[in-house]
């Protein structure tokens, strides 16, 4: 199996194109599970995030380009100055299609320019371009110019201006629209001095059998369109299932829990379809476009264009939890974020932190220097710019958890809610200790994984795991060891079955979103790279090229001292949670709902879940054995 491979060195401006072994290649397959092996041998243990020694790896799969359903995702892989781990991040657009159609599936961009640059990619050759005009625009306008510049058909992958600030929660956008390194990647690109990289394809993918590829690819078309949730998920987007699976908004720094019914009074799907979506915009070989352009059409902020992937997470954030006001203001905080390059998610948490710690009195009128904390739209929204700008409060913001808690003590880490640095998307005490909860704990990117799991959508019914294992390709035993004792759901073995799909699909390239993941089983991707490759690969190949990818990326960040990871459980998580208008839910409960969790439990499923790896219970650390089985050496 062929792959390309574009080395550009920022210290010297050499650009070299290599190709990658097709034994490696096999091995890996590309995209998540490739990055890994190219960060081991690109990425220097111990570098600085911030330093030249890092390295930027970017990936595609070998179904990208190919019209098979969503198969457009290009993984960023590199060394992130909020965690210190090495993460693997996964986005959507155009970028990795017109990568792939320029001649390349991999990049690793070494070093740091004396100058802003960017990186333009066409017709099987590279250039590094001066992006002086580009400089300190924000993130819109630098994707818009690149767009100009190299025509509205090329994929852009951008920072703003936090990026060039070194913020440790700036991240970069694919097309404005698809976050990309949530972690500080923005801030990665910004210390080499990269402001962009743009891709504008022109060739053609050769190899494979076309015919064949095209029926598979068909099929997948026509499934996702026969599907009863099609119609109406394209139509309302997130708000086609709605509140159905949380039992409410988490807020005021993950203490009290807002009535869901009240998201959907303020900012439903009337407010979602009459007034704020412009057009419904989708990835390259979508079925479903999921991404939105959004135009609101009154109130303070008519007229304003912006864009995202869901809307309902917007409202939550910047609307219920910030109390910037209508859908308006809601989405001018969100478009202020995009265009500076910050993660939203991450503004809103530390924002309710500072709250708290406001509440508390740990940050008084001296640090503050007239910045206004309290919820509202001009709150939020000089908060937003403060941590963009990296002024007041702001410094400490822009450097995430650890920059606050380094400046406020010990009180402020007692209230900080985090998983080494990073934010908590998904609460326990909400709906259960499912995979995407779990996920969060043992990810070396202390993230979760999109829609690989039937506790995603809060599947209860026996029959929905196993129609899940045989999908991914669990033997009849594999699949009845995903039941514990009393029919319980044993969520560390699930998490090991989720990761391990989740990185089969990043590496061939293709969008793990639960609407799309639910189009695949392992037979089609196999079928699909034998089309598109020629690689013909059984069930347990594939399923042990996934696990390689999944273990190196654990050993990429155990030589960076993540070993275990029982001493990041957020103490809050084992607090009730209080309800507004009176009452409270409990602390912590198993999926299912039927016990309470104590801090040892939690700690033991994380023990579960390295032994169910094949990992050592006590460390973490992945066994010898298991490392000879994945042919990883020592």
């Amino acid at each position: 199996m062929r792959a390309r491979l574009l080395v550009v060195d920022l210290d010297s401006g050499s650009i070299d194109i290599q190709d990658i072994p097709g034994k490696t290649s096999a091995a890996y397959l590309g995209g998540f599970g490739l990055n890994q092996r190219l960060a081991f041998d690109w990425i220097q243990a111990g570098a600085d995030p911030l330093g030249g020694e890092n390295a930027i790896v970017l990936g595609t799969g070998p179904l990208v380009g190919t019209g098979v359903a969503a198969a457009c995702r290009v993984c960023a892989t590199a060394k992130l100055p909020l965690t210190g781990a090495v993460a693997t991040a996964n986005g959507g657009m155009r970028f990795a299609r017109q990568m792939r159609l320029a001649g390349f599936d991999h990049a690793v961009i070494l070093g740091r320019s004396a100058r802003p640059v960017y990186l333009a990619i066409a017709q099987g050759r590279a250039h590094l371009k001066s992006a002086a005009h580009l400089w300190s625009r924000d993130l819109y306008e630098t994707t818009d110019a690149l767009y100009e510049a190299h025509g509205k058909s090329a994929g852009v992958i951008a920072i703003g201006p936090a990026g060039e600030r070194l913020a440790a929660i700036a991240l970069t956008l694919v097309d404005r629209t698809s976050t990309l390194g949530k972690g500080g990647l923005g801030a990665v690109f910004g210390a080499k001095n990269l402001k962009a990289i743009v891709a504008h394809g022109g060739g053609q993918l050769h190899g494979g059998d076309g015919d064949r590829l095209a029926q598979l690819a068909g099929d997948l078309k026509r499934k996702a369109l026969a599907q009863p949730s099609t119609e109406s998920r394209i139509r309302l987007g997130a708000w086609r299932s709605g509140t159905r699976s949380f039992r409410g908004i988490l807020f005021d720094n993950y203490r009290r829990i807002f009535p869901k019914e009240g998201l959907r009074e303020r900012y439903g799907p009337e407010v979602y379809v009459g007034k704020a979506l412009d057009a419904r915009r989708g990835c390259p070989s979508c079925p479903v476009p999921d991404k939105d352009r959004y135009c609101v059409r009154d109130g303070p902020a008519k007229g304003l264009v912006t864009y995202g992937n869901s809307f309902l997470g917007r409202m939550l954030g910047f609307g219920l939890r910030c109390g910037a006001g209508d859908y308006g203001q809601a989405l001018t905080a969100h478009d202020l974020a995009n265009r500076q390059g910050l993660c939203g998610h991450s503004l809103v948490a530390l924002f309710e932190f500072c709250l708290e710690l406001q509440e508390v009195g740990i940050i008084g009128p001296s640090e503050l220097r007239g910045l206004s904390l309290e919820r509202g739209f001009r709150p939020i929204m000089a908060f937003i710019q403060a941590a963009a700008n990296r002024e007041g409060l702001g410094e400490a913001v822009a450097g995430g958890y650890p920059a606050l808690i380094g400046r406020f003590g010990e009180e402020a880490a007692a209230r900080a809610v985090h998983l080494h640095g990073v934010d908590v998307i998904f609460d326990p005490r909400d709906g259960g200790l499912g995979t995407v909860e779990f996920e969060q704990l043992v990810s070396p990117r202390h993230h979760w994984v999109a829609g690989a799991s039937p506790t995603y959508a809060k599947a209860r019914s026996s029959e929905a795991f196993r129609s899940f294992g045989a999908r991914i390709g669990l033997d009849e035993r594999e699949t009845e060891q995903l039941f514990g004792p009393r029919g319980s759901v044993d969520i560390p073995r699930l998490t090991r079955h989720a990761e391990d799909w989740y990185a089969l699909l990043s590496s061939v390239g293709v969008c793990t979103r639960g609407h799309i993941d639910s189009l695949y089983d392992i037979d089609v991707v196999s079928q699909l790279l034998e089309a598109a490759t020629g690689l013909e690969l059984r069930r347990s190949e594939l399923r042990a090229a996934a696990e390689r990818g999944w273990t190196l990326f654990k050993m990429l960040n155990s030589r960076e001292g993540h070993v275990d990871d029982r001493t990041l459980v957020p103490p809050r998580w084992f607090e009730p949670l209080e309800r507004v208008g009176g009452g409270e839910l409990p602390a912590v409960m198993d999926y299912e709902g039927a016990r309470s969790l104590s801090r040892q439990d939690v700690e033991g499923m994380i023990g579960d879940y390295y032994e169910a790896r094949g990992w050592a219970p006590d460390s973490g650390l992945p066994s010898q054995q298991l490392l000879a089985g994945l042919e990883l050496g020592s």
